[in-house]
């Protein structure tokens, strides 16, 4: 152990004291002062950046060592105005002043502030004659002058005059380098820092750290020293950094030690750093050797347990997958494909021990899965997700409690969803469904049963009908019978079920309507003149000079009309909810004779016969002026807009035809322009200012000399064309989901505002307002599922097909008449929940339904009768601490949560429709009640029964007091003969037993029982509510 010594020198005052510096040791400095440090060992220098200085307060420490702790603290150094110098030794024996690592001054530091000394090369001189640096030091002052110059004295840590001339030289080994905990992977798939005993694929990684300035880093693998062709040289920082990629060398796959020393300018290696474990893995999943084999998809819920074989169905919902790993695999990630053709990530499975196994996070929806395992190495190499090892399943979700429709499709041809209130032109049909599993389904249209089918063991049913009778051929699932029903016109399907214990339960309706005859044609209701001098609706075989009349009319609903002129199609238009259409041509109508004739053409792709022809004649003077349309550019295209056309275009061109050379005014509202009329007789005006929305007249006039007042700057005797838009620039509202509607079971109400948000109805009805003639777009978890319009009277409603099992997440957007779409609603989350009970748990007017049975005689006491059983009534009493409560489902559940004094207790399973419970602890005497409740595979119940009050009473009476018994034999007191009365007092509600004993043998010959309220077999008495009471022995018994 080295003892450090302190000499602290004034070059004015000529004084000199030497210290020895001990764990934390303080001095006292003066201006001026120089301060030295050194030791009596030769020799010694103080290595570079071993110095620290920290100024804490007006003190300066100087830390010369932490191991040992040697500190040296300077008191009240930066309140002098000429603080002492501090000087050192460099390894090249020259004596310099000690500065900041940033070069600045020791007096600069902040408070709080620390810094590794630093050389500044400035060397330090001090005349001193007669001064003895070290006690005990067998070197004068004569012996340093000589080496050093005449009156010139080095100071410092440590410069130590030698005899004989010999050289200073160092030969302290540096500290060992200090090594980051983080190292740096800088290839493959996964790049970053890791630690010590991890994995990586970079067989040159990069290592950081910190060491002595100016020493080189020295490598040693597994041991042994690694030579580096380029040095790495610490920096001035104390910083340095080895990226093995700039070297040759290459760790080998496996466990690779690695350490770092260094070795100072003077030649001296410190000790090793402490071992950075690196475990190098290069191994690359590929598609011939994904390094994992044997998967296997397992349930463990449901109807069939076990191993589920590629392509099968299964009915749990979070089925594991499992399988073995080569040691070179870290994890497995599970992707799926699911039902709707997307790819997710499900999570991940740590290998351990060869072997790893996934439990999905979430339940899966009924569909088709095809499930992906990605390998990923230990050193972070991951198979491609294409060349992942897969696995195909169906998966179809418990089915609800009670029966209810899924879809009904035209299985003529597309086999596409009839959706409520939608037409089809095909009577052949396939009704699909769920039920209990393994019970019977009756399919019924508009009241009249068609056909009867089994749900199979998934609860799940299928029926092929055809309303014109035929008799249909089963397919898929089951099988069935079927009666004739009449063809053709509106149909209300239902499903109902029966579960074989008396309950039956009906759907319900989903109507359709038949429509394959043909259409009507569609009604023209007026032909409109909107240009000229003369407008308004147009006659039969009127004349018009209006090139572009407006056709109105009606039809069915939410059709296609198809307008023709003189037998050339000329357009198309869409009615409305309330069968209206409106259409005007595209471009103006040569003058002559115009026979226009529509065709419609409903849902199902039928065509009606034309209409009858409206004929009109036009006739336009040349060159007068007319309003085309309108047109904007989107694009590449230019799209035309027709008379009272929506638009969200705020800046269109209005366009039409007319003498060439005119001056057109534009006005609309308070705007107005002019344009010329070109010499191909067309014109066009582009609104230059935005339009808002609204509904825009736009008139047209032609400005000449002659019809101008050049007095009044007034157009007088010019003809006015009119033209209107309606501009829908801004994005639409969002609309609103009001309700949505469970239509199965019992129960059906609002699902929102059912508790829990619960439902059990896999195709829930939605309604909700939006803006009339809108389009409403329904989504589940961003899945679109149905599309409808919204009605004159802003409210829209649809059917919201195949509901997922658990959550289901509902959004809505609506599309306006330009095809601008509204943001998207706020989420409705609803759970759906298949075996969900919403109906009564047992039929409450049913005396047999719910039961408590006390099966105890005499409470302490064995029983006599082995088969004893005694029914306790709502609000009755009980000897029997452990009574047994029982049921017998209305509908099919599986399972029945009992709760005792208001406390759920248990859940116990329905076997052949009954389901009992007996507590296993006793009740403490006194009041009591039990309630039962239907639970779900998903936890969720349905309503509770009513709340069954019973009162549990296992102590005896005591005795009772003052019993008289009157009718006594004056001379023996005799009662065998006559009608006795027995008096006395209970406790209130005592029955009164009194035994017999006929002939005196000391045996009870006959038991007769007294009751405040008889039951069959007891005998009244007088009874007080003070437990009073008078009982008289009939006289057959005396």
């Amino acid at each position: 152990m080295l003892s450090t010594k302190i000499v602290i020198t004034n070059p004015e005052t000529k004084t000199a004291s030497s210290h020895t510096v001990n764990a934390t040791s303080h001095f006292s400095v003066t201006n001026g002062d120089v301060v030295m440090f050194g030791t009596d060992q030769k020799p010694y220098i103080l290595p570079k950046k071993t110095i620290k200085l920290v100024r804490k307060g007006d003190n300066l420490e100087i830390i010369l060592s932490e191991n040992p702790l040697e500190v040296a603290i300077l008191e009240g150094y930066f309140k002098l105005t000429n603080p002492p110098k501090i000087a050192a030794v460099t390894s090249e024996g020259v004596v310099t002043e000690l500065v900041l690592a940033d070069g600045a001054a020791i007096s600069e530091l902040k408070v709080g502030q620390s810094s590794v000394a630093e050389f500044n090369g400035q060397i330090i001189t001090v005349n001193l004659q007669d001064l003895t640096f070290f006690e005990g030091s067998n070197h004068d002052a004569a012996i340093i002058t000589a080496i050093v110059g005449v009156g010139a004295v080095l100071l410092g840590t440590w410069f130590y005059a030698i005899e004989d001339d010999n050289e200073v030289k160092d030969t302290q080994k540096p500290s060992a380098p200090v090594v980051n905990d983080l190292a740096y992977d800088n290839v493959g798939e996964v790049q970053g820092t890791f630690k010590s005993g991890e994995f990586t694929d970079d067989e040159k990684p990069t290592f950081y750290g910190e060491g002595e300035p100016g020493g080189s880093i020295n490598v040693y693998i597994n041991g042994e020293k690694q030579t580096l062709t380029n040095p790495i040289v610490i920096g001035k920082d104390g910083k340095w950094e080895l990226d093995f990629g700039e070297t040759d060398i290459t760790l080998n796959n496996g466990k690779n030690d690695i350490q770092f020393s260094i070795t100072d300018p003077s030649g001296n290696e410190g000790n090793l750093s402490p071992i950075f474990e690196v475990n190098v893995d290069t191994s690359i999943p590929t598609k011939e050797n994904p390094f994992i084999s044997e998967i296997t998809l397992t349930a463990n819920e449901g109807s069939n347990k076990g191993k589920i074989e590629a392509g099968a169905i299964t009915d749990d919902a979070t089925p594991v997958l499992s399988g073995n790993a080569e040691s070179n695999i870290q994890t497995v990630k599970i992707y799926a494909t699911n039902p709707f053709g997307q790819t997710v990530l499900l999570g991940e499975s740590t290998v351990i021990n060869g072997q790893w196994t996934f439990d999905p996070p979430n339940n899966y929806v009924t569909g088709t899965y095809t499930l992906h395992a990605v390998p990923v190495t230990k050193g972070g190499n991951e198979l491609k997700l294409s060349d992942a090892p897969t696995f195909e399943f169906q998966f179809y979700s418990p089915v609800p409690a009670q029966v209810a429709l899924i879809s009904v499709r035209d299985a003529s041809e597309s086999y596409d969803i009839i959706n409520p209130n939608d037409l089809t032109k095909s009577g052949e049909l396939l009704i699909r469904g769920s039920a209990e599993p393994n019970t019977t389904v009756s399919v019924m249209v508009n009241g009249i049963e068609v056909g009867i089918v089994q749900a199979n063991e998934l609860g799940y049913w299928e029926l092929p009908i055809n309303l014109d009778g035929i008799t249909p051929v089963a397919r898929g699932f089951s099988s069935f019978t079927s009666n004739d029903i009449a063809a053709d016109g509106k149909y209300a399907i239902t499903a109902s079920m029966d579960n074989g214990l008396g309950g039956k339960w009906t759907t319900a309706d989903w109507n359709i309507e038949l429509n394959r005859g043909i259409p009507n044609a569609p009604e023209f209701e007026t032909v409109l003149d909107h240009q000229g001098t003369e407008k308004g609706a147009l006659t039969q075989n009127a004349t018009t000079d209006d090139s572009l009349p407006i056709l109105q009319g009606k039809g069915i609903p939410n059709t296609t009309i198809e307008i023709y002129d003189n037998g050339q199609l000329i357009g198309q238009a869409t009615t409305n909810t309330q069968g209206e259409w409106s259409f005007v041509p595209s471009s103006p109508l040569a003058n002559g004779e115009h026979k226009f004739t529509t065709v419609q053409i409903d849902k199902v792709g039928d065509r009606s016969e034309p209409s009858d022809a409206f004929v009109i004649n036009i006739e336009v003077p040349e060159g007068a002026l007319i309003i085309a349309g309108a047109e904007y550019q989107s694009g590449n295209q230019t799209i035309k807009l027709g008379e009272q056309a929506y638009t969200n275009n705020t800046k269109p061109t209005i366009f039409g035809f007319g003498k060439a050379g005119d001056l057109i005014e534009i006005s609309y509202g308070d705007k107005k322009g002019t344009t010329t009329v070109g010499s191909d007789g067309k014109w066009a005006f582009t609104i230059t200012e935005s339009l808002k929305d609204g509904e825009y007249i736009f008139n047209a006039k032609v400005v000449t000399a002659e019809s101008r007042d050049l007095v009044n700057d007034e157009l007088i005797n010019s003809s006015n064309e009119v033209f209107s838009l309606k501009v829908l620039a801004a994005i639409p509202d969002v609309p609103v989901i009001t309700e949505i509607f469970d239509t199965v079971g019992s129960v059906q109400t609002d699902i929102l505002t059912r508790e829990g948000k619960l439902f059990n109805d896999p195709a829930p009805y939605v309604s909700g307002t939006g803006i009339p003639g809108y389009i409403i777009n329904l989504y589940n978890f961003g899945k679109l599922v149905g599309s409808t319009t919204v009605k004159t009277d802003g409210s829209w409603s649809l059917v919201a097909l195949n509901a997922y099992a658990g959550n289901n997440e509902y959004t809505v957007t609506t599309v306006d008449m330009v095809g601008d779409v509204s943001a998207v609603s706020p989420k409705y989350e609803i759970f759906f929940d298949p075996t969900l009970n919403t109906a009564p748990l047992v039929d409450e007017n049913d005396s047999e339904a719910l039961r408590l049975v006390d099966d105890v005689e005499i409470a302490g006491q064995e029983n006599k009768d082995p088969n004893y059983k005694e029914y306790i009534s709502r609000d009755g009493f009980t000897n029997d601490s452990k009574p047994t409560f029982t049921g017998k489902s209305l509908v099919g559940v599986k399972n029945v949560n009992i709760y005792q004094d208001g406390e759920l207790v248990a859940t116990v399973k329905v076997l052949n429709g009954i389901w009992e419970y007996t507590p296993e602890s006793a009740f403490t005497d006194g009041e009591h009640t039990f309630e039962a409740a239907a639970v779900s595979d998903y936890g969720n119940e349905g309503p509770k029964t009513k709340i069954w009050n019973f009162t549990v009473d296992t102590q005896p009476p005591p005795a009772f007091e003052d019993v008289v018994i009157e009718g006594r034999d004056p001379n023996t007191g005799d009662i065998s003969t006559g009608t006795p009365t027995i008096k006395g007092k209970g406790e209130p509600d005592d029955k009164v037993i009194v035994g017999i004993d006929r002939d005196g043998d000391g045996v009870i010959d006959d038991t007769l029982v007294f009751a405040p309220n008889p039951l069959p077999g007891e005998l009244p008495g007088i009874f007080d509510k003070d437990g009073n009471f008078e009982v008289k022995i009939p006289d057959e018994n005396a």
